[in-house]
Formats: structure tokens, sequence, C-alpha cells
């Protein structure tokens, strides 16, 4: 017998689902842009926190991945079926000639002609803007700087904005977000490069990649006819011959670091290497285990369901 707010199974009790209703926190994170002569900007980092009403069915994930080849970073989403998409966008690629684009947080700016380039802008609610990059006409470039000195600004990140660059220093990739203060870090931005076209000084350096998966921007020190192959790598730990670890962290969201050097065949190759890393979707709830889909964890009076690639999510 059914009847005012009553049923077979008792007051209260929600038989189509078979729990009682519950809030769903998610975190929606996009894929990081690839960098160039700027860091990538870190993916966006969308925060929501859904009640029942709104919660309960079905949910497509899908996980953005990270811009490769200098471009910006693909959308994560996360949608309810037949309702409207909540969608974080990509991080934007890192400037190389140009300013920094757009994205989820902007790229840096490239410094590449000589003048001082913009950086890229970030999405309202979801990330930052990225920090300046710089040439050799740029005021502040130091040690006899000439045609052929760039340096590339730091991405923005889902927690701050990146820095410009500073001397013959690529600019810091923005921090990321530390997202419900659990320690876990989502979303850096990729640190400048640096090239300076004077090889009789160590004077280039990378900028740091943001917390959160931001690729370190590399650096190098050559002479003005950089098409001959000739280098002199410098002794910081981010050099052309360690382009590797400039990629963003996959899972991540976080922003590529810059490479960009100039025409040496040397730094060209670390192109590839420049990628952002792929986003993550992490969904979580008080108590234990309800929905299903992705990796079930819990923790701290919490049930987490991480997405590390695209599937979903049954509230």
């Amino acid at each position: 017998m059914t009847g005012f707010g009553f049923n077979v199974n008792g007051f209260g009790s929600f038989p189509s689902r078979g729990h009682a209703p519950y809030t769903i926190e998610a975190l929606v994170m996009a894929g990081g842009g690839a960098g160039a002569g700027g860091g990538g900007g870190g993916g966006g980092a969308l925060q929501l926190t859904l009640n029942e009403v709104v919660a309960d069915g079905s949910w497509t994930v899908t996980v953005g991945a990270g811009g490769t080849a200098i471009n910006s970073g693909s959308n994560s989403v996360f949608q309810l079926s037949g309702a409207s998409a909540n969608t974080a966008i990509g991080g934007g690629r890192g400037g190389i000639n140009l300013n920094g684009v757009n994205g989820g947080s902007g790229g840096g700016g490239g410094g590449w002609d000589g003048n001082q380039m913009a950086a890229g802008s970030g999405t309202a609610n979801q990330g930052n803007d990225g920090g300046l990059g710089a040439g050799w006409n740029t005021s502040g470039v130091p040690h006899t700087a000439v045609n052929g000195t760039y340096i590339g600004g730091g991405g923005g990140g889902a927690g701050a904005a990146g820095g410009n660059f500073s001397s013959n220093t690529g600019g810091a990739g923005g921090a990321g977000l530390n997202w419900k203060s659990v320690g876990t870090y989502y979303g850096g931005g990729g640190g400048g490069q640096s090239r300076h076209a004077y090889n009789t000084g160590d004077y280039a350096r990378g900028g740091a990649g943001g917390s959160g998966g931001g690729g370190p921007g590399a650096f190098v020190n050559d002479g003005t006819n950089a098409s001959s192959g000739v280098i002199s790598i410098g002794t910081g730990t981010n050099t052309a011959s360690n382009c590797p670890y400039i990629t963003g962290v996959a899972n991540t969201g976080g922003g590529g670091g810059g490479y960009n050097f100039g025409w040496n065949s040397i730094a060209q190759g670390a192109r590839a290497a420049a990628t952002g890393g792929s986003g993550i979707i992490v969904i979580r709830y008080s108590g234990g285990q309800v929905g299903t889909g992705g990796t079930v964890t819990t923790a701290g009076g919490y049930t987490y369901h991480t997405f590390t690639s695209s599937g979903t999510y049954i509230s």
C-alpha cells in the first residue's frame, strides 16, 4: 500500500534507487595546453556541488586530452543525461611568435620577435591568466641581449596566474588548485622557456612548472647563428637535453613547459615533449558508496569516484 509518502519499503525509502538522497561534489578538470615559447595554461577546473534532485541519474564523463604539437588542451565534460553539460575549458597553448592563447587558464606569451608578448586569458571561475613573454628588444632583458633572445611567460594555473619573464628566466607556471584542501593539486601552468643568444655566458633559465602537474620551461644558451646547430647548453637542470621533463603530468590538467628556442635542431626536437597533461574528473560524497563508476576509494569520511579516462557515473 502506498500513499502520503509511505510505501511498502517504509517511510522515507527510495525503491527506485535503493538509497537516500545525497549531495555530490565534483571536480571537472580539463586537459592542459601544450607549451611553446610560453608555458601552456593549465586546464580549466570546474567545481560543482549538486543536490539529490539534480544529481540523480546517469552521467556521461568525458576526460579531456592534453594539448599536443602546440595545441590547446581539450575540454572535460560531466553531464547528466538529458541535462545541460558542465564543461571545463582546456588550457590555452603557450605563445610562439604570438600572444598566449586563451583557455581554462591562459598560455604564457612567447616573446619571439624581440618585443614583449601578451599572455592568454583564463576563464572566469575556472582558471587564471598567463604571464608576459619577452624578446631582445624588451626592457629588462640584460646581458647584451641580441637578436635571437626569446623568453616565455608562464602559463596560468587553476589556482594562480602565470608569472612574467624575469631578466633571462622564463616566467613560472601558475599554481594549481588544491581541491577541497586534501593536498592534491590540479591544473598547474607550464613554465616559460628561455633562449639567450650569447654563448659566452650561462644566462638563460626556464621557469618552474606550477604545482599541479605543470611542466618546467626548458632553456638554452647559444650563438646568434642558431641554424648552424652550434649550441652551448648551460648548467641548469631544465636544459634542452632534458626536454622530456617539460611535459605536463597526465591526469592533472597541467600545462606543458615552454621549449621554443629558435631554429637549433636540438631545441626544435623538444616540440613533441611540450605536451599538456590530460584532465581528470573526481566525484565525492559523504559516507559509504552509493554511486558506481570510475575508481572508487574512501578517505576522511568520503567516498571518491575518480575518472582518468572517459566513462559513466551512475548516481
